[in-house]
């Protein structure tokens, strides 16, 4: 059930809204309440700044109490994709990767692109100590990428690299890899080769690296998901990719002594290896979180060839991966996920669409799992935003805590229900009762094509955006 509110501000109907709140609060606290049941937070529809939604633009592209800063304008051309990630280390500065085009070519014709680190001192608003930005690799496309940092500040970044596998008469690299950096230089290590398990004999000539997504544990070990398809250029193979997962350990990242079927595990995809048929699509929308136990816990989109689908997530137990869904009602274009001190688990996601609600476009939502409280956790699934269109195809929104341990979200608005554009960066917090409070945080820029948030030094937000309108990396900071 959906409720659309039409408020204005009035003192009678600010008292609905608070008791509305209230009402839905004690629910969402009773621990006698259906946890299977949908929550509805209010928000919906509202399309202009109300009580609980504060900025007010000063200049153009940033909000009051929010500062920015242009940090780099990466060269490109029509084919590269605006991928990036940050990451800050102890110090306060601020490691960036991204993609830069420099022109040059492979010996097939294919576009190179370099994957380049920039680390950038927010305070002098200029690289750190006036460095330029060093190239970590060079590759034939601009696929997803993945930072993450351990306690040492070490960087990890994950992507598609490696060895060169043939395609179409093309090349193709098709390894899942990761390169730490110790402070000084960049090191690459293989992740994953693309194993393929036959009756006859393995190959290992898969198509591994695609849309690859880290994170470090306490102990420096990596835990590594990407997304994986057979081998060859098969039309079905990369209709029906699948969803594998890799864990290194520091002694392991030279060399790996186990054997490669051991080392990739499928976490969602097809049963071609037991002899089966079924067609799964995934691997494409994921994310992957880590709890204090240094245990993975991945977040996915499988949609099946049936058509079945579903937002899922997987973790183990006693060394088996269990699978527990979130929504399967929706087709998913997005997803973002956060675990706090206690367990609880927090993932926000877009839904393109959903059966049996020809409303929903492009819908912002939002589930959570709180197992600090209850006995038996079940998710809670709601819906943030709707009768604007959330990021569209191709947009990123990203999800992190406060310094309240609450989730914080940052998104990009494209345009009302009715094609009223909005390219307005929105970020949603939440307080103890779980109500909602949003931040109009850019308007008029297109700032929020890719989006990074995460908690500074100080506990205050920072988020890392792309903007369309002129093809620059810009960080805002919160300052108030």
């Amino acid at each position: 059930m959906k409720m659309n509110f039409q408020v204005s501000i009035n003192t009678k109907k600010i008292m609905f809204l608070v008791l509305l709140s209230l009402s839905l609060s004690a629910c969402l606290d009773n621990p006698n309440t259906s946890l299977d049941d949908d929550y509805i937070l209010p928000g919906s529809d509202w399309s202009e700044l109300l009580p609980n939604e504060s900025g007010h633009i000063i200049d153009t592209g940033v909000t009051s109490g929010w500062s920015k800063q242009k940090v780099v304008r990466p060269d490109s051309n029509g084919l590269m994709s605006p991928f990036f990630d940050v990451a800050q280390s102890h110090n306060g500065n601020i490691h960036f990767v991204y993609y830069n085009y420099d022109g040059q070519k492979d010996d097939k014709g294919q576009f190179e692109f370099n994957i380049k680190h920039l680390e950038w001192n927010p305070l002098t608003q200029e690289p750190h100590m006036g460095r330029a930005s060093t190239t970590i690799e060079t590759v034939n496309h601009s696929d997803q990428i993945s930072l993450a940092q351990d306690a040492q500040d070490q960087l990890y970044l994950a992507y598609r690299g490696g060895e060169v596998k043939a395609c179409n008469g093309g090349k193709v690299l098709a390894d899942a890899m990761f390169s730490v950096f110790d402070g000084t230089a960049w090191q690459p290590y293989l992740g994953a080769q693309g194993y393929v398990a036959r009756s006859g004999g393995p190959f290992t000539d898969g198509h591994a690296g695609s849309k690859a997504k880290l994170a470090v544990d306490s102990q420096s070990n990596v835990h590594l998901i990407y997304q994986y398809m057979y081998e060859g250029c098969d039309a079905t193979n990369f209709a029906f990719p699948d969803l594998f997962y890799v864990h290194k350990q520091p002694s392991q990242f030279l060399q790996d002594n186990r054997d490669a079927s051991t080392i990739e595990e499928q976490i969602s995809g097809n049963d071609y290896v037991t002899g089966g048929n079924f067609q799964n699509d995934t691997g494409n929308i994921t994310d992957i979180v880590i709890d204090k136990h240094d245990n993975p816990i991945i977040f996915y989109y499988e949609q099946s060839a049936t058509l079945s689908k579903g937002l899922y997530v997987s973790f183990k137990e006693n060394g088996q991966w269990v699978k527990q869904t979130i929504n399967s009602e929706c087709i998913v274009s997005d997803v973002s996920a956060a675990i706090n001190n206690d367990g609880d688990l927090y993932v926000a996601y877009v839904a393109q669409s959903c059966d049996n609600d020809t409303d929903t476009r492009f819908s912002l939502r939002f589930a959570k799992k709180i197992v600090s409280s209850t006995l038996q956790p079940t998710w809670q699934d709601t819906y943030l935003e709707e009768g604007v269109l959330v990021n569209g195809l191709g947009r990123h929104l990203d999800m992190t805590l406060d310094s309240s341990e609450k989730p914080a979200i940052a998104y990009y608005e494209l345009a009302t229900y009715t094609d009223v554009e909005l390219n307005t960066l929105k970020l949603i917090r939440f307080n103890d009762t779980w109500q909602i409070s949003k931040t109009l945080l850019s308007q008029g820029f297109q700032l929020g094509q890719h989006n990074k948030v995460w908690l500074g030094l100080d506990g205050k937000l920072n988020v890392a955006t792309f903007s369309q309108d002129d093809g620059a990396i810009y960080l805002l900071t919160e300052h108030e």
